[in-house]
This record gives C-alpha cells, structure tokens and sequence, in this order.
C-alpha cells in the first residue's frame, strides 16, 4: 500500500500492522536508522518527524549516506526506536532504494 508519512504518523492506528511503500529522507546511523519527512527534519534532529526502520535482512540499494529513498515495510506504530525517539517504526523493512530525484532522472540518457 502506497501512502504518505503524513498518513502514518496522523493516523498510526489505522496502518498497524500493514506492509507500506513510502519515500521520505532516509538515514543509516548507529542507533539512528530512520526515515525523515523532510532532509530539514534530519538536519534539525526533528526525530517526531520520522519513523524507525528494522533494516536487518533488508534488500538495500541505498548507497552512501543519507538520502531520499523509497522503503517498503511493515508499519508498526509502537515501534519508536533508540530511546523512544521516532514516531512508529517498519519491521521488518524488506527494501530500501535511493531514489535520484528529478534532476537525475531528467538528465538521464533518453
């Protein structure tokens, strides 16, 4: 099921337990494997304003360092992360891609 982390976060009850496909700011760090509504989120910390992501046994495409990504998993809403920081959590995530924007595509080969 296709929907926004807006969804998610404003209505976490209704999405329990289902598999989700979304794309937000994504980032793999210590503790701190999240998606971020916005890069600014990310930047600022805003951990509210992201949800937690299990990525052990994930098909991962996500390349270097944070960014924009699409992740499929299972939405569980009292999933919160290290130290209950993050809004819900997917668990399991079973993929994470980069995705390379609107410049990248538009500057593809045609």
């Amino acid at each position: 099921m296709d929907v926004s982390m807006i969804e998610l976060i404003a209505a976490p009850e209704r999405f329990r337990h289902r598999w989700v496909r979304l794309m937000g700011f994504a980032a793999l760090e210590f503790e701190g494997n999240a998606v971020y509504l916005h890069q600014e989120d990310y930047d600022h910390s805003m951990t509210r304003n992201a949800l937690w992501l299990d990525t052990r046994g994930a098909k991962r495409t996500q390349a270097g360092g944070p960014g924009y990504s699409i992740v499929e998993g299972q939405f569980e809403p009292d999933l919160h992360g290290h130290m209950d920081l993050f809004a819900g959590g997917l668990s399991p995530v079973q993929r994470l891609t980069a995705w390379p924007g609107r410049a990248a595509l538009e500057a593809a080969p045609k």
